[in-house]
């Protein structure tokens, strides 16, 4: 008498278990796409920790859309041996919070270096004397006094290096040797400061009566 087995029924690929499965194209596309990206940022948030840079070499500075005289005053830094890095903002009020920039200082591109504030377009000397001496001030200004040229662009015709203190005086801080009349003139039309300027021409005024 014949025994008769029974055969399991061929399981197709369709029915294999999940694991089993190959992904599908789309899946595997959007995986080699956003792998490179997560390593690229991993690495961007990485790098100040694996290569550091000396912080007399280091400027962060921070600008609007709207500016235009933070590139160019940038790239000098650059050129000039620093590294720079910059931020470009909507809103710049944060940062401004964060380095102790006073309200009464509105630049468009406010700047941190060794701890201080920057305001106005510092020079590559300017940084390296502030580096030597560390005055005590919470930051320094380029107060610039523009006057309208021949042409209508803006001259500047005075220029002055204010310390300001903790508790927001503004003191001159003497050239010792730097021209402080050098300028690039592109970028001569920042206004930056313009409002401490006055506050210490007030300042002057009631110390020197006439």
């Amino acid at each position: 008498m014949a025994i008769k087995r029974k055969i399991a029924p061929a399981v197709s690929k369709a029915k294999q278990p999940a694991s089993r499965q190959a992904l599908p194209k789309e899946l595997k596309t959007a995986f080699y796409i956003t792998l490179p990206v997560g390593l690229a940022a991993v690495l961007f948030l990485l790098w100040p920790k694996l290569f550091p840079v000396a912080p007399e070499q280091l400027v962060e500075v921070a600008w609007t859309h709207e500016c235009t005289c933070a590139p160019g005053w940038i790239e000098l830094l650059r050129a000039a041996g620093f590294t720079v890095r910059d931020y470009e903002l909507d809103d710049i009020s944060t940062m401004r919070d964060r380095w102790r920039v006073p309200a009464a200082l509105d630049g468009c591109h406010p700047a941190s270096y060794l701890g201080y504030f920057l305001d106005g377009h510092l020079s590559a000397d300017h940084l390296h004397r502030l580096a030597r001496e560390r005055p005590q001030a919470i930051g320094i200004q380029q107060a610039d006094a523009t006057e309208p040229g021949k042409d209508g662009t803006p001259q500047i015709v005075s220029r002055q290096l204010l310390l300001i203190r903790s508790n927001g005086r503004a003191t001159p801080w003497s050239a010792a040797g730097i021209d402080t009349r050098q300028i690039e003139p592109a970028l001569a039309g920042d206004d930056s400061g313009k409002q401490a300027r006055d506050s210490h021409a007030d300042d002057n005024n009631q110390s020197h009566p006439h």
